[in-house]
């Protein structure tokens, strides 16, 4: 099976597979680590909920047995990891200190599992995947689809947001790969351009703009823009193209997704800048246009990204081996409305 999660991520998102399904840890118990991983499991679930309530719902067990597991934990320990302001729970320095290594332990327990199901072929597992907002809304499904045909057996998530909230999550160990539209800086992650992709601008049927030929920069003069929203790499190349081109329109909506955009563009209250493979049906079924503005080149990679030296599990060397070969870019030049 595979399912999307957009935008928050639901409660089996994969920062709690550690807590959820079995521990890579269930050998513990032979070597005297048991309550120990028990209180890490406990800690990890309230340090992310910010609830002793909504953490013991995710473990399956009461919430004061959950607080029982802290207080142990803290004794082991010898200093306070939460502090507590009446229904407000937040970690301390040392609580912090703690969550780092917690993360890294389960991140480890992971890569254990990948290691093991390396031995064990494509016969199980699951790959939970994150992807910016038009990577996850128009490139991705088909590799999906293709990929659940070929390993049925493989269970697949995705997690759709912008492009700062899946590398902040891949840089965390919480996806197991991440499809986005920049080149992130983060130094402990590795990116691998997969696709070329265009960001077009869009503009209503009706719009004026719609029935010219070649537009000049000045042409757009007293037009307003309708974008994407903060951390979305879709609007920062856009923006960076029309200052280049010396563009400075008024931006009269930020809207959290591309069909938001095209909706509010194809109501004619303004122009829009969105990737071709987002507008490439609506395009053809000119129900918006694609505007033909000289000058205007915003080209970026498409990106997989994922965790330095991390030892990739066969069914992530399988899903990205596909999503190698399975595009090519899209072509719209011939669809446009004139």
């Amino acid at each position: 099976m595979y399912s999307i999660l957009t935008r928050e991520p639901s409660p089996t998102a994969t920062w709690l597979r550690p807590i959820m399904r079995r521990t890579p840890f269930c050998w513990c118990a032979q070597v005297g680590l048991s309550e120990d991983i028990h209180r890490l499991r406990a800690f990890y679930a309230v340090a992310r909920t910010g609830s002793f309530s909504r953490a013991a719902e995710l473990l399956g067990i009461t919430q004061p047995a959950v607080s029982l597991q802290i207080k142990g934990l803290e004794e082991r320990i010898g200093i306070r990891l939460f502090s507590r302001r009446g229904r407000q729970i937040t970690l301390t320095d040392a609580g912090k200190l703690v969550y780092g290594y917690v993360e890294r332990i389960f991140a480890l327990g992971d890569e254990m599992e990948r290691a093991i199901d390396a031995l064990k072929g494509l016969r199980a597992g699951s790959l939970v995947l994150g992807a910016s907002t038009t990577l996850g809304e128009y490139v991705l499904p088909p590799i999906l689809g293709h990929f659940h045909r070929l390993h049925p057996s493989i269970e697949l998530k995705l997690e759709i947001a912008n492009t700062l909230t899946i590398v902040r999550r891949v840089s965390a160990h919480q996806l197991d790969l991440g499809f986005v539209g920049d080149l992130p800086q983060e130094p402990q992650l590795h990116v691998e351009p997969l696709v070329e992709d265009r960001i077009v601008l869009i503009a209503a049927p009706e719009s004026p703009l719609a029935h010219r030929g070649p537009l000049q920069p000045a042409d757009l003069r007293g037009q307003k823009l309708i974008l994407r929203e903060e951390g979305s790499a879709t609007r920062r190349h856009a923006l960076r193209e029309m200052a280049r081109l010396g563009l400075e329109l008024p931006i009269a909506m930020e809207l959290g997704s591309n069909e938001a955009v095209k909706q509010a563009v194809a109501a004619n209250l303004g122009i829009g800048a969105l990737s071709a493979y987002a507008v490439r049906a609506d395009v053809r079924a000119g129900t918006l246009a694609q505007l033909d503005l000289l000058g205007w080149s915003c080209i970026r990679p498409l990106n997989v990204i994922y965790v330095s030296g991390k030892l990739l599990s066969p069914a992530e060397q399988a899903f990205l081996n596909l999503a190698r070969t399975f595009y090519s870019p899209p072509d719209t030049t011939q669809a446009r409305t004139r």
